[in-house]
């Protein structure tokens, strides 16, 4: 944790809400590092600024598809605080309900019935973050999965707002993916909204690899109109991978479901 952002940790609790929300936002905008910091910031203006121009025609959305691989030694990230990182069971449903708001007890059960895994970080006792990564096909709004051999999907990320900002989810992640590996995984596949600057710096901190930038329009009309943009842009043969667009409306709980960083 940088010295502004330590300060800001000991104050942020006492503010307002909506003040502190916008506090964080400034935070999230400390630089990584130079190299890709620039092109990334740059990016997630133009989207804020692509939003404000289509506000009056339509909806304008922008996300970076990433994969990992596996196969290669995982970037060790360790949280800026302690932490005990555990695979949950169905007995752990009452902590995460208590911990991720909009979860509901059947939807949690479902999932680990599906073979889903969710890694949760403690904190103490208490629950703080969970992670999930699946190997099964799964629908997670604006995209369904359906991997091949050896994929596996990371989704809904989430990390308690008074512990955000000590790395626990890039920990968690990490953790996560050791899992994968030595269960036989050879590639991870998530998505991250342009506009949530804290999850790419997560990403970009653990060597994921930017894999395509998906672009939609939906205007108030109902016709939608996407966009590829495979990356790099040298490798045009480049499309979703096990990743496909769902047709319909993106609902407003699962496209702000990264809060996690």
């Amino acid at each position: 944790m940088n010295p502004l952002t330590r300060i800001a940790a000991k104050w942020m609790p006492r503010l307002p809400p909506k003040m502190r929300e916008r506090f964080q936002m400034i935070l999230s905008l400390i630089p990584v590092g130079i190299g890709g910091a620039v092109r990334e910031y740059r990016r997630a203006l133009g989207h804020f600024v692509l939003r404000l121009i289509f506000r009056p025609l339509g909806d304008y959305s922008r996300v970076v598809i990433y994969r990992k691989d596996l196969t290669l030694p995982l970037t060790s990230i360790l949280a800026r605080v302690p932490i005990e990182v555990t695979q949950a069971i169905e007995a752990d449903v009452p902590e995460l309900l208590a911990v991720r708001p909009g979860y509901s007890e059947a939807m949690l059960k479902e999932r680990f019935a599906a073979g889903a895994r969710c890694f949760l970080a403690r904190i103490g006792p208490r629950v703080v973050a969970c992670n999930w990564y699946t190997t099964d096909a799964l629908e997670d709004d604006p995209f369904d999965f359906s991997p091949d051999p050896g994929e596996i999907y990371c989704f809904d990320a989430f990390t308690a707002e008074e512990f955000r900002g000590h790395g626990i989810h890039g920990e968690l992640l990490y953790r996560m993916l050791l899992d994968a590996q030595m269960s036989g995984c050879t590639v991870a596949y998530t998505w991250v909204e342009i506009s949530n600057i804290n999850s790419w710096k997560t990403h970009f901190r653990s060597g994921w690899e930017e894999f395509v930038l998906h672009s939609t329009v939906r205007w108030n009309g109902g016709a939608t109109m996407e966009r590829l943009a495979p990356r790099p842009r040298t490798s045009p043969d480049r499309q979703l991978g096990p990743l496909r667009r769902r047709r319909g409306g993106r609902n407003a709980t699962t496209a702000a479901r990264a809060c996690c960083f």
